[in-house]
């Protein structure tokens, strides 16, 4: 996206122009009092109420809603809710409809140089693809114009109605993911749609040659940004054209691993209620796990901790497999599909969704089972995931009858070129009542060497 910048430029985005080049102008529609939808401008990064010190800087954006037959009526900018980053729309907008709006940001200047940022955004409702002539906004200098056929949503950047070629394309799936693509020479790409729920897009189009002064502002270069919001009806088949092997090599393959790892010391604060017991601990290149902590149930379950970390984040923490194979047929589970992974020993069963590992099956001896159900992970820099909030539940392998239910909560630091914890918090369920323990990793330091 930033190939053609000036060094000026990049110096000018590294000092803090990021803080306006992240920014967008996204419009939405919400349920607001009396169950109408009501149109609404978001200036963040993501389609949500941004900071609400900003949202005033976009106070004069044009808006309008347009009918499937062309019919255009302005939405009036309301009164800014109070702290919400939210600038409400006055007006209708009857689905299906396309909502659009312009805003002429202005110079954004920091240091030698500056950028002249003009947005775009629109927000499709209704049954916006049978509606003919409702994906193109042909008001929009910048227009992303989305159509959807053979389980994809195929997107055209249109700059001035011609195509914008090597323009960059930024995709948020109803999950949250983001897809990173960039559009051909006539100014398309496509993203696989294997889930139902509203799609984020941003595109941008860079005049690195449109100069010029507004006011007592110089600006060196001129930068187009359009956003996109649109519903879209999966088609989980889609997901499905690989095979169960190379789906779980994928979610594998997307793991934020510890490779190359020379091993790291922290010192340890563990809490159990009211019980509090302070010491080290070191993990050495080949995983090896050594505790300084007094001896105790609850040094116990420290150690059943990082050996638990170790052998998700080293390469060769893997289970064994089998021939893997697809649990059952394409379906909308919020998990994900389930593969069997062909291990007789362990029994084990994932659901992948998004190449991400969301449940895991596995049994635990004779007559234990146990579930483990991610609820959120976090992305590193790397753009590879690390599990953030989990449950895992152990089973009565006869009876199914439940016996314990552990939730967890992971925080994770950056220390080198690895993600280490920062705190590990678990909330036990069992008979009797219920338990929170707690540790807090600090002066994380990695090994010289292995």
């Amino acid at each position: 996206m930033l190939a053609r910048t000036t060094a000026a430029l990049i110096c000018l985005l590294t000092l803090g122009a990021a803080s306006a080049e992240a920014h967008f102008v996204w419009i939405d529609l919400a349920p607001a009092a009396g169950g109408q939808p009501q149109a609404r401008l978001y200036f963040g990064e993501q389609p949500e109420p941004g900071e609400p010190h900003l949202v005033g800087k976009i106070a004069h954006t044009k808006a309008w809603s347009r009918t499937a037959q062309g019919e255009s009526v302005e939405l009036k900018v309301g009164t800014p809710e109070s702290e919400s980053g939210v600038l409400p729309l006055v007006g209708t907008a009857t689905a299906p409809a396309s909502l659009e709006a312009i805003c002429d940001y202005g110079v954004y200047q920091r240091g030698p140089a500056g950028l002249l940022l003009q947005y775009y955004a629109k927000r499709l409702s209704g049954d916006w693809a049978q509606s003919g002539k409702l994906a193109r906004a042909e008001r929009l200098p910048l227009d992303i114009v989305p159509a959807v056929a053979d389980g994809k949503l195929n997107l055209e950047v249109l700059y001035q109605g011609k195509a914008s070629a090597a323009s960059e394309v930024i995709v948020i799936n109803p999950a949250g993911k983001e897809s990173e693509l960039k559009t051909d020479a006539e100014g398309k790409v496509a993203v696989k749609v294997s889930e139902s729920g509203r799609y984020a897009v941003r595109a941008a189009h860079l005049e690195t040659d449109k100069s010029g002064t507004r006011g007592d502002k110089k600006y060196a270069q001129t930068w187009h940004y359009c956003t996109l919001l649109v519903d879209v009806a999966g088609d989980p088949a889609s997901a499905d054209s690989a095979s169960a092997t190379d789906m779980l090599k994928r979610a594998r393959d997307a793991r934020a691993i510890w490779n190359d790892f020379p091993g790291y010391t922290a010192d340890l604060t563990v809490t159990n209620g009211a019980e509090s017991i302070t010491g080290q601990a070191k993990i050495d290149a080949n995983g090896i796990v050594e505790l300084k902590l007094p001896e105790s149930k609850l040094a116990d379950w420290v150690e059943e901790q990082l050996n638990s970390l170790v052998q998700h984040r080293m390469p060769d923490g893997e289970v064994n497999e089998g021939t893997v194979t697809f649990a059952e047929e394409a379906a909308a589970h919020p998990l994900g599909r389930k593969l069997d992974l062909g291990d007789p020993t362990l029994q084990s069963a994932y659901r992948i969704k998004d190449d991400v590992i969301m449940e895991v099956n596995r049994t635990a001896g004779p007559a234990m089972r146990f579930t483990i159900s991610v609820l959120e992970v976090e992305w590193n820099a790397e753009h590879k995931y690390l599990p953030r909030a989990f449950t895992m539940n152990f089973f009565n392998s006869k009876s199914g009858a439940l016996a314990v239910s552990n939730g967890y909560l992971n925080e994770w630091s950056r220390v080198g070129s690895f993600d280490l914890p920062k705190t590990i918090v678990e909330v036990s369920a069992h008979p009797g009542g219920t338990s929170t323990r707690k540790i807090a990793f600090t002066n994380c330091q990695l090994l010289s060497g292995k």
